[in-house]
């Protein structure tokens, strides 16, 4: 079996980036699986897929983390958008097509506060 089993992003004002992630999360049908010190998301199959955690070294954030999530649609990857920019997130790419890297591949990208960048994309035509 080949594939991701979860991803792990650091933040430096956790309170802040929550506020950002939790709405875009869902948008996408995640739900928070637990939170502790950090926040984690499970997808359909009830996983830690995703977590977001405070940097355990205040300011030394990197900013270069860039993780692509799966949406069904078109429709839900305008829902992670608006919810996440809703959500005081920084536009880095509105929703739309980007046949640069594919003919299908329809996409929409934000930054955090911290500079990582979450992408939500379908190969979906609807």
């Amino acid at each position: 079996m080949t594939g991701i089993s979860h991803i792990s992003i650091y933040v430096c004002d956790f309170a802040r980036s929550r506020t950002i992630y939790v709405p875009l999360m869902k948008a996408l049908g995640y739900k928070i699986a637990f939170e502790r010190e950090t926040v984690c998301f499970s997808g359909p199959e009830g996983t830690s897929d995703f977590t977001i955690g405070i940097c355990s070294v205040p300011n030394k954030i990197n900013g270069h983390t860039h993780v692509a999530l799966d949406a069904d649609s078109q429709e839900l990857v305008g829902k992670f958008y608006e919810a996440a920019i809703t959500a005081g997130a920084v536009d880095h790419g509105a929703p739309g097509p980007r046949p640069n890297y594919s003919p299908t591949y329809y996409a929409a990208f934000i930054k955090d506060p911290d500079g990582n960048v979450t992408e939500a994309v379908t190969n979906s035509s609807s």
